[in-house]
């Protein structure tokens, strides 16, 4: 079903097909935390759609991305000598689209046990997985970072979202194998905003431009600013200066490492440190813009307003960041979308994040997305 919305919304070609049967990854207890299910179309692996195989972890689908194989990476790892032929690899979770790969082993019970993790990069092996933090968890953790005000409205919304859950899957399991005839019956009610793609590329280019690593047109994310508040802010600042908005202070600082100095000192980095707190998020695209950010806990329609791009914040433990209880991870939004009706209505934003490979429609969960910011006129 998910597959057909995304063809109908012209997301994918219309001879897009699923895999059969789907890749299992595994959390680092030996559980099946995700099943991706590989789109392809004339024989080709184009994207994935993700799903949680837990009803306590939110909706069914977690991911569509454009995804890379896996079959290379392990070629690579058996070719250089890092698995061995008698190892069974499997794909584990290190902050999902990211992974490592396991060397494994099947006990008599039917248990699964990791003998060594390794990196798809290098073969090099992982001491530690890096790993999303709940919201709860972080809001916990780290109770000055929100108001009182923003954590009522965050544990509220997800209070909200829990119950509709629970209603989702107590109508899935009454009505196994007949959703199609009641998602048919019930029609489709959508809407849907994105940044025009244009805009999008214009800006990509321009960001390529500066870092001088990439001018292919067919490039599909910004090269990052280093930490992850500079890229995402570095980003719209970028968006402005491609298109629509004259912001002379910005496009004067002509080089690549100009521009990290001048986003971590506007951002407040400090200490060699890549943190970037939400207080201080708007830092950089108020000082060089007419543009402020600012939070919209909920869902994040304002996330894209004005046809201009927003950021999203979702809390990670790293595993080189030790002696912190969470670190923060700012993707931008260029797109969100809300589709279905009754308890079959499901939220995505469409992550561009010049960090990670993480670029694609995400599911929008209050458990995992910590709060929302869209860029305003001062």
């Amino acid at each position: 079903m998910q597959l057909d919305s995304f063809i109908e919304d012209g997301d994918y070609p219309e001879t897009s097909e699923l895999w059969k049967f789907p890749i299992g990854i595994y959390n680092q207890n030996g559980e099946i935390r995700y099943y991706e299910f590989r789109v392809l179309n004339d024989g080709e692996v184009i994207a994935a759609i993700t799903i949680n195989t837990q009803e306590s972890l939110g909706g069914p689908v977690a991911y569509v991305f454009s995804m890379k194989g896996y079959f290379d990476s392990l070629m690579e790892l058996y070719n250089n000598g890092a698995l061995s032929e008698n190892e069974i690899p499997r794909i584990i979770d290190n902050v999902y689209p990211n992974y490592a790969v396991a060397a494994s082993q099947v006990t008599k019970s039917g248990s699964i046990t990791f003998e060594k993790l390794l990196s798809p990069e290098n073969g090099e092996e992982v001491q530690e997985l890096n790993s999303i933090i709940s919201t709860e968890e972080f809001i916990s953790e780290n109770p000055d970072v929100f108001t009182e005000e923003e954590k009522s409205e965050k544990l509220e919304e997800i209070s909200n979202y829990r119950q509709e859950m629970n209603e989702f899957w107590k109508a899935a399991k009454e009505n196994k194998g007949n959703l199609g005839n009641m998602l048919f019956r019930g029609g489709s009610k959508k809407q849907r905003k994105e940044v025009d793609s244009g805009n999008i590329q214009k800006a990509i280019d321009k960001c390529a431009e500066i870092t001088k690593k990439r001018n292919s047109k067919s490039y599909s994310k910004p090269v990052g600013y280093g930490a992850c508040g500079a890229t995402a802010s570095g980003f719209i600042l970028d968006y402005f200066d491609a298109n629509f908005e004259n912001v002379p202070n910005w496009n004067k600082i002509k080089s690549y490492d100009e521009r990290i100095d001048a986003l971590r000192s506007a951002l407040s980095i400090r200490d060699n440190s890549s943190i970037t707190w939400p207080w201080n998020l708007t830092g950089a695209v108020s000082k060089y813009s007419n543009y402020k950010i600012e939070s919209c806990s909920f869902w994040p329609k304002a996330s894209i307003n004005n046809n201009i791009p927003g950021i999203n914040l979702r809390a990670l433990k790293f595993t080189s960041w030790d002696d912190l209880t969470g670190g923060f991870h700012y993707r931008n939004v260029v797109a969100y979308k809300e589709e279905g009706w009754w308890i079959f209505k499901w939220k995505y934003i469409k992550i561009l994040d010049g960090n990670n490979c993480e670029d694609g429609w995400e599911a929008y969960n209050p458990f995992w997305h910590v709060s929302s910011y869209n860029v305003v006129k001062k």
